[in-house]
């Protein structure tokens, strides 16, 4: 259950600054979309895809003819108000405070982590489907070139992934085509090489496309439960021309027809990778920098276990989607249907540390009528500063001053005419992206929409988790005129 949230307005006439508070404790870049295309598909021409011949599915192991059992995971949610009131000469300034926890406790059940499971499935401590699939990848002493050629000799030691189904068109079948997943990591990068097979090379889809924006080709995507607690994965895909892709994934994310989730693209992390196409499919390698990650902090020696999951989709067939861990339509959730990633010990303690500073100038000027010459006015220099520290390896602080989001991506154009509601854009703004999710519900309604927050003059962030639960504290100063209580300011 999630409670209300409290509010407060100042009742004096606002003036041009308004300050926001946001507080949630819970437990739980994109580019231009006008672009020139270059696709590959072998021939040249889109074949039709070829009928595909059902497998014998009475092996499968996802799929059983019996009645289904159910269980739920237990937990709860509870949202608490908090009132904020300014004081002294920040009285006519507005102010908006909330509380949400949400924990892990045996008090009441929460239907959107329900799970349907097959007769004699089971769940571990974890609430994963028991019996799921684990790799422990090799640590390795010399990282990989990433250049797309899996010829480094890390790959030789490395962990190897090779039995993957089919979690559709055929759920549970074997998969069309042979894929090579290999895994090794070391004290500051987790590393992925993969050898994607094709018995006919001309039903490969690639697109030359902006980041995160490859749904029409054929992807090798990575998803990371860093936490294990079945809320949130980092998604990180590749196609053959090496377009990356990356998000978060949610649970309460919507579905694209069937159990894998739509990630949030808004995200966007630092991660290296490279392409190679071959003569029977192509070649890749990725690096994903442990400080482009959040994860619980383990002291020297200490093993991480985190969840894993490895999707191939081939568009050619029958969109067909290659699972590592096997999936199923009749068990609810994405995350809990992952394998397990563990074994790894020793990451780098070095704390992550970014400042982006930004400098901006404009000069104006006008025609003078009465001379007919042109008049300049003084140059309006303007600087600002964003710095991002890692607390931990899972607490994050963001600090702003005077940001310039000049360059981020414009909203996407949307239909304006005889809207009942007030349109929605989507955050695309670096600081408030971060953690975000921990500020999301599921259900209808938006508690903390940050973009109300139009043009602020500061603004400072906590996000991450500490034990069992997620924590978000967010505060900014806006400097956008205007009066919320004024019905007739638009």
């Amino acid at each position: 259950m999630v409670g209300s949230i409290s509010r407060w307005r100042c009742r004096t006439p606002c003036r041009s600054r308004s300050r926001i508070v946001s507080v949630c404790i819970s437990g739980s870049i994109q580019r231009s979309a006008g672009v020139s295309r270059d696709t590959a598909l072998g021939t040249g021409h889109r074949l039709p895809s070829p009928f595909l011949v059902p497998a014998d599915l009475s092996r499968s192991p996802m799929t059983l003819n019996q009645p289904s059992t159910f269980s739920r995971h237990v937990s709860f949610r509870l949202a608490l108000g908090m009132l904020t009131g300014l004081v002294g000469s920040v009285a006519s300034a507005q102010s908006l405070a909330s509380l949400v926890v949400r924990g892990s406790a045996a008090l009441a059940v929460d239907p959107a982590a329900s799970q349907t499971l097959t007769a004699g499935q089971t769940t571990d401590g974890l609430g994963l489907i028991a019996g799921r699939p684990t790799v422990r990848p090799t640590r390795t002493e010399a990282a990989p070139d990433i250049d797309g050629r899996l010829d480094d000799l890390a790959w030789q030691s490395a962990a190897t992934l090779t039995e993957f189904t089919q979690q559709a068109p055929l759920e549970g079948a074997q998969a069309t085509e042979a894929t090579e997943v290999y895994i090794t990591y070391d004290s500051e990068h987790v590393y992925f090489g993969f050898y994607l097979h094709y018995a006919d090379p001309g039903v490969m889809r690639a697109n030359r496309v902006d980041r995160d924006t490859s749904f029409q080709d054929d992807l090798i995507t990575v998803y990371l439960d860093t936490f294990l607690a079945q809320q949130r994965a980092y998604d990180f895909d590749l196609n053959a021309f090496n377009v990356q892709g990356d998000g978060i994934v949610n649970a309460s994310g919507n579905r694209r027809g069937g159990p894998i989730p739509v990630p949030d693209r808004s995200w966007d992390a630092l991660f290296y990778s490279a392409t190679e196409i071959v003569a029977d499919g192509f070649t890749a390698e990725m690096a994903i920098p442990l400080k482009s990650l959040r994860y619980p902090q383990r002291a020297a020696g200490e093993r991480h276990r985190w969840g894993l999951q490895i999707i191939r989709e081939i568009k050619g067939k029958n969109e067909e989607n290659a699972v590592w861990a096997p999936m199923s339509r009749d068990v609810a959730g994405f995350h809990r249907q992952m394998g397990l990633m563990e074994g790894m010990t020793d990451f780098s303690t070095s704390r992550n540390l970014e400042f982006l500073p930004t400098f901006t100038a404009i000069k104006f000027g006008s025609l003078d009528t009465s001379t007919g010459g042109f008049v300049s006015q003084d140059t309006d220099p303007q600087a600002g500063l964003n710095i991002k520290y890692g607390l931990t390896s899972n607490l994050t602080v963001d600090v702003t001053f005077n940001p310039d989001f000049s360059q981020i991506e414009s909203d996407r154009p949307q239909i304006e005419v005889n809207q009942r509601f007030p349109l929605f854009f989507s955050e695309l703004r670096p600081f408030f992206v971060e953690g975000a999710e921990i500020f999301d519900f599921p259900g209808p309604v938006t508690f903390v929409h940050t973009r109300t927050i139009v043009d602020p003059t500061w603004g400072a962030k906590l996000t991450g988790k500490a034990g069992r639960f997620s924590v978000g504290v967010l505060t900014a100063e806006d400097e956008a005129p205007g009066n919320l209580d004024d019905i007739s300011d638009p």
